[in-house]
């Protein structure tokens, strides 16, 4: 019996070895997986199903995050999150499994905190969950804004301390495109944000993020009353490259969203929006509701329709389903 615990206590020291030096960096694993099982018809939009049933991964992802004390000043902070694809196998799956979401290593203190890699910009920051269907088709991306919900790479990003609730973001993105006379510009994104109790405040602009002479102006403004929440964000974009769907180098576009806590539990959520990005007189609209099954545990159920002019013609594409997130 002596030998055998011996033995165990031999195999596992590297083990255990591993977990205290880990420990000593108090990394936190953390998670989202959600799914969605949704009907959908929308080929006359955008050429894809027609009148099938489709099981979609929302956006989920894998990471690990921690920090570590230096001194009485600084810290450093790192994080590596992964795209992971539940419903995905076989044929095509490595391509939507494992790609990087947020990842970075950088270093935070009283004078603010600084990121280098793979990061939100600061103009899709200022989202600040006003898209109240994000990571499913009523997404402001899927119908509304083409240039502005960008995850930059190659990206040094600083956040100022909040000022009587103002923050500041700024990164730069370097452009690292090869060849002898490449003049391709690194990209910023800057903004400037407000947030108080039951209120938030943010503009923010990018310049050839998204690519070369695209530019992006964002506004977004959310309020909190009672169990009312409302949001809107409108956003301004010129691409010198390729002409929107209007033919023109410069549109516009809106969006609007309400949510209301009908009971601790439960939340109704609606949002509507127009641009002229991504389809002429496009529009979106979106109406759900959220229970709160407990702490992690999310059921969500929603309609969406999506519509725009594509070559001449007033198309639409609509989706209707139900959802489940689990966060760890």
């Amino acid at each position: 019996m002596k030998k055998l615990a011996l033995a165990i206590a031999i195999a596992t020291t590297p083990f255990m070895a591993g977990l205290a030096q880990a420990a000593d960096g108090e990394p936190e694993l953390y998670g989202r997986v959600n799914l969605g099982f949704q009907y959908v018809n929308e080929a006359d939009l955008n050429g894809k199903l027609d009148g099938k049933t489709e099981l979609r991964n929302n956006s989920s992802r894998i990471g690990v995050k921690g920090s570590q004390v230096i001194n009485d000043a600084v810290t450093a902070i790192y994080q590596v999150e992964l795209r992971i694809n539940p419903d995905a196998l076989g044929e095509g799956a490595n391509e939507k499994n494992m790609q990087h979401r947020n990842s970075f290593i950088g270093f935070k203190g009283e004078f603010g905190t600084v990121k280098f890699g793979t990061h939100d910009t600061p103009l899709k920051l200022i989202q600040d969950k006003i898209d109240l269907f994000s990571t499913l088709d009523g997404d402001m991306k899927e119908a509304l804004f083409a240039n502005s919900e960008n995850r930059g790479q190659n990206m040094l990003m600083y956040t100022s301390p909040s000022l009587s609730g103002f923050t500041v973001d700024v990164a730069h993105l370097s452009a690292e495109e090869e060849g002898v006379g490449n003049n391709d510009d690194d990209g910023i994104s800057a903004a400037v944000s407000y947030k108080a109790d039951k209120m938030y405040f943010g503009i923010a602009y990018d310049d050839n993020v998204k690519g070369q002479d695209i530019s992006t102006l964002r506004a977004s403004a959310r309020i909190n009353i009672a169990a009312v929440q409302l949001g809107a964000i409108y956003e301004q974009s010129e691409n010198k490259v390729t002409n929107f769907a209007t033919g023109d180098d410069k549109e516009d576009g809106w969006l609007v969203s309400a949510a209301y806590t009908l009971a601790p539990k439960v939340t109704l959520k609606a949002q509507y929006g127009q641009s002229d990005m991504v389809y002429k007189d496009g529009e979106s609209v979106s109406v759900g509701a959220d229970y709160q099954y407990a702490k992690n545990t999310r059921l969500m159920v929603f309609s969406t329709l999506n519509s725009g002019d594509k070559a001449g013609k007033d198309e639409s594409a609509s989706y209707n389903g139900v959802a489940v997130e689990y966060r760890f």
